[in-house]
C-alpha cells in the first residue's frame, strides 16, 4: 500500500508542477475512487477494514471495475476545458477536492523536487 500511496501522491504533486510550468496544457490529477480490482480483493481482511475505514472518512466508496473508469472517462471527454481547474485534483466523479489535499501534497517544494528528479532520470536515456 506504501507504493500506492507514494505513485498517487505523486500523479498529484507533478499535475500540479506541470500546470504551473505550462499553464496552456490543462493538467489535472484523478482519483479513480476505490475500485474492486486484484489489489483490493485480494488483500488480508485487516487492510480491508483500514481501506474501509479510510475510505468513509474521505466519502469514497467501492465501485466496480466499470465504474472505476469514470473519473477518468469524464476529465478526458465529458468535461469541458473550462469546467476543470488547472492542477486540479478530482474525486469521483468530477468533484474538484484541493481542499482534501494534505499538506505534502500541496508542497510547492516537493513539486520542484520531483519535476527536477524527474528532469534528470530521464537525461539518462
Amino acid at each position: 500500500m506504501y507504493v500506492s500511496r507514494q505513485s498517487k501522491l505523486a500523479n498529484i504533486v507533478y499535475a500540479a508542477e506541470l500546470a504551473k510550468r505550462y499553464p496552456k496544457i490543462k493538467s489535472v490529477s484523478v482519483h479513480p475512487g476505490g475500485v474492486k480490482t486484484d489489489l483490493t480483493t485480494t488483500i488480508s481482511l485487516s487492510h480491508k477494514i483500514l481501506i474501509a475505514i479510510i475510505f468513509f472518512f474521505m466519502g469514497v466508496s467501492m465501485m466496480e471495475i466499470e465504474q472505476g473508469r469514470l473519473s477518468q472517462v469524464w476529465v478526458a471527454a465529458g468535461a469541458r476545458k473550462e469546467q476543470l481547474l488547472n492542477g486540479g485534483y478530482y474525486m469521483p466523479i468530477g468533484r474538484l477536492s484541493n481542499d482534501r489535499l494534505d499538506k505534502t501534497a500541496r508542497s510547492e517544494r516537493l513539486a520542484e523536487e520531483l519535476w527536477a528528479y524527474t528532469q534528470d532520470a530521464l537525461a539518462k536515456f
